[in-house]
């Protein structure tokens, strides 16, 4: 099982980082893969990645492995599960290879008990821990302007999390935006703002959607009070983050 309150904020502000529109469904649905005593709640799409973390309430998690829940999925999940909201509420999560079952156990007879379709896990879909892993620690003294769009993104997932501050670093690829101490995203910094001789050197996100580009703001994020009740400060990702 899996404390649904975190569980719900990481289904929130993944899906801002997954892309619906992509046909070939490496960027569609958010993963969930349980590790030793959490849930890891990824998402990507062609230009960033996100990454958060739920605890299980147990270290089992039956036998339903790693879980990429669709998009449309995890709204409904969402929508379905959004009043239980307490550290005391709890949703029991199984699967077969053909389909996912949620339940709400918070309390002594098991509720809100639902089915859903198994979608295929995706080999397209990125190995967004492996990728944050790979990214090297900050080693930029100064942050690039951050475009419009990625800048909404960044404010959106900060307003799930509560969070009036957002961490930013960057590398000479990277951006890396620490919102509290259990969410991490990072996305490509365009070609324009990094040195020189990285241009050719990008990680593994390419962009292809018009959607996800934007020119740079005028305003420098060192530090940046911002729309949306969030600001970001200029900092590197503490420790054990990424």
């Amino acid at each position: 099982m899996v404390h649904t309150a975190p569980l719900l904020r990481g289904l929130r502000a993944a899906q801002l980082f997954t892309d619906p529109k992509d046909e070939g469904e490496s960027y569609t649905s958010i993963r969930l893969a349980p590790e030793d005593d959490h849930l890891t709640i990824t998402a990507a799409n062609a230009l960033s990645m996100f990454i958060t973390t739920a605890p299980l309430v147990e270290a089992a998690w039956s036998d339903a492995g790693v879980i990429d829940i669709p998009v449309w999925q995890a709204k409904e999940i969402i929508t379905i599960y959004a009043g239980k909201n307490e550290f005391e509420d709890h949703l029991r999560i199984t699967a077969d290879p053909v389909r996912v079952r949620t339940v709400d156990s918070s309390g002594f007879i098991d509720m809100l008990d639902h089915n859903w379709p198994r979608r295929a896990m995706s080999e397209a879909a990125p190995d967004v821990p492996a990728i944050l892993t790979g990214i090297r620690r900050a080693d930029r003294d100064e942050v690039p302007p951050v475009g419009a769009a990625l800048m909404r993104r960044i404010a959106q997932a900060a307003n799930v999390f509560n969070r009036a501050d957002v961490k930013i670093a960057a590398t000479t690829s990277h951006y890396i935006f620490q919102i509290g101490p259990y969410a991490t995203a990072t996305a490509s910094i365009p070609d324009e703002h990094r040195p020189e001789q990285d241009g050719a050197d990008r990680e593994p996100l390419d962009a292809t959607d018009d959607d996800l580009v934007s020119e740079p703001t005028s305003q420098q994020p060192r530090p940046q009070n911002n729309r949306g009740g969030f600001r970001l400060v200029a900092a590197n990702p503490p420790e054990g983050t990424l």
